[in-house]
């Protein structure tokens, strides 16, 4: 059921985007085809995903220089630092959040909601994150919630497992580790990095 559904609204969304002098002057029409086109842009956005995390494991960046899989992906899509950042953070956690990634996959939890999630889980252990992703995923669930507040429990979520802050702070400073090779035009090979002592 979830199958066809997904079909059928990547068909409409094709549809759509393919004739641009189709776009509907009434608002409802308007409105109606936005949902539609986001749903689609979801589905696209699950999809990469999961290809990301493939390029993440086998430090995909490397082949093309760059020193994050987040740096790459910005160039490769023409994307903000701060997007790319957010898919790849996405598809880090898809392992450690198997409901999300489920839920991700069959397209009923929007891409926001699910960046949303991991985002929030990306500081704890995988005990921690276990008993958090059934709360995040319970109020992005909730109509009358939203991405915002699905963040904001998180957050506090991670200030009451770690109220000084190690956790964020030793992560963030280990996010920044990077170390690459990279082939010149005279055929040597450059070497950047910033590593701890």
């Amino acid at each position: 059921m979830a199958g066809a559904a997904i079909r059928e609204w990547l068909r409409q969304g094709e549809v759509i985007a393919a004739d641009g002098s189709r776009v509907p002057s009434d608002v409802e029409s308007a409105m109606a085809e936005i949902v539609v086109l986001a749903r689609v842009i979801d589905r696209a956005e699950a999809a990469m995903a999961v290809r990301l995390a493939v390029a993440d494991a086998g430090k995909g960046q490397q082949l093309f220089g760059r020193r994050s899989l987040g740096a790459w992906l910005a160039a490769a899509t023409g994307s903000r630092m701060a997007r790319a950042g957010e898919r790849v953070t996405l598809a880090q956690q898809l392992s450690r959040l198997p409901d999300l990634a489920a839920q991700l996959a069959e397209g009923s939890l929007p891409f926001g909601a699910a960046a949303a999630v991991a985002s929030a889980v990306r500081h704890l252990d995988d005990a921690d994150t276990r008993l958090a992703e059934p709360i995040l995923l319970g109020l992005a669930a909730d109509p009358a919630a939203t991405v915002e507040d699905v963040a904001h429990a998180g957050r506090v979520i991670l200030e009451t497992v770690d109220p000084g802050g190690r956790l964020a702070r030793a992560a963030a400073l280990t996010e920044r580790q990077h170390l690459s090779i990279a082939a010149t035009l005279n055929g040597m090979g450059r070497v950047t990095g910033l590593l701890d002592p």
